[in-house]
């Protein structure tokens, strides 16, 4: 994904998602993108209150009505403040329905890692997470408020199709920052060899082949998707969770971009551990790139 010619940001108004639309603001006028910004009226929200006051279609129009002013200022206070043109869409439905068909037509979806809490949260709360489960177009989760460009973005990487794919996304994503691809290795059955009474030296020959065999492969990936020298490549030993955090720590990274491998709506809805784990505990903006956008 080196070229964005169209963003989705979804909003709920909440301090997390109005970050998210900077971002998107940001990240189309670098590209010249049209930015599309979409609010989801949920009728779920109506039905409590409904009932109570025995005027629904009008409190609906009013809500609607109400939506539509917040729509506007916000798209109008990001064409100011970024000098970018932005399409207001309002949609009333199930919010993970909406945006996933709004997001189809586009390049990038950007969210909020955080909604309000109340009757919204399951609309932008937890929105996030479930919508990179089933997300067939790179999602970028904002967790920060955006001050500049990306400067340093972190790429986890197994070799694998999906790692690719968010490689070339953080590329485009960080199109003037550093880009850093990282994959941590491990011995398989090290502790049987030891039991084996393999000894220390044969161990160690055997890890740096595989450690070397890695960087190989992270050449040959660098090579494929023609990586400019921007993009440094880094393979250490351990648990990608935890080296993926370490090295986000000590680079100031402010994105970090994992793929996501299902091929299948089950394997979606089961989002892989590593990537799961970032969405979770990453300081900075996560970028999911599901294998099809590669």
């Amino acid at each position: 994904m080196r070229s964005i010619r169209a963003i989705l940001a979804a909003t709920d108004f909440s301090a997390g998602a109005t970050h998210a639309a900077r971002r998107a603001a940001m990240l189309a006028a670098e590209y010249d993108a049209r930015l599309i910004l979409l609010h989801v009226v949920e009728p779920d929200a109506l039905l409590a209150v409904r009932d109570w006051l025995a005027r629904g279609r009008e409190l609906r129009a009013a809500l609607e009505e109400q939506a539509r002013l917040q729509l506007e200022a916000q798209a109008r206070r990001l064409e100011q403040d970024h000098g970018v043109r932005v399409e207001r869409l309002l949609r009333v439905g199930r919010p993970l329905e909406e945006v996933h068909e709004a997001s189809i037509a586009t390049d990038l979806m950007v969210l909020g890692a955080c909604g309000e809490p109340g009757a919204l949260e399951a609309a932008l709360g937890t929105l996030a997470d479930r919508l990179v489960r089933t997300a067939e177009r790179p999602a970028l989760v904002v967790n920060r408020a955006p001050e500049r460009a990306y400067a340093r973005a972190l790429v986890l990487t197994d070799f694998s199709g999906a790692a690719q794919a968010a490689l070339r996304a953080a590329l485009g994503v960080a199109r003037q920052g550093s880009v850093h691809l990282l994959h941590a290795y491990s011995i398989p059955f090290e502790g049987k060899l030891r039991l084996a009474s393999v000894s220390d030296n044969d161990i160690a020959a055997y890890r740096r082949e595989v450690r070397d065999g890695a960087y190989g492969r992270m050449q040959q990936m660098l090579a494929d998707v023609d990586a400019p020298d921007r993009t440094q490549s880094v393979v250490v030993p351990g648990d990608i969770r935890r080296e993926a955090l370490r090295a986000s720590e000590r680079m100031q990274a402010d994105l970090v971009a994992v793929g996501k491998q299902g091929e299948s709506l089950l394997e979606d809805m089961l989002l892989g551990s590593t990537t799961s784990h970032m969405l979770a505990h990453a300081g900075c903006d996560v970028l999911v790139v599901p294998r099809r956008a590669g």
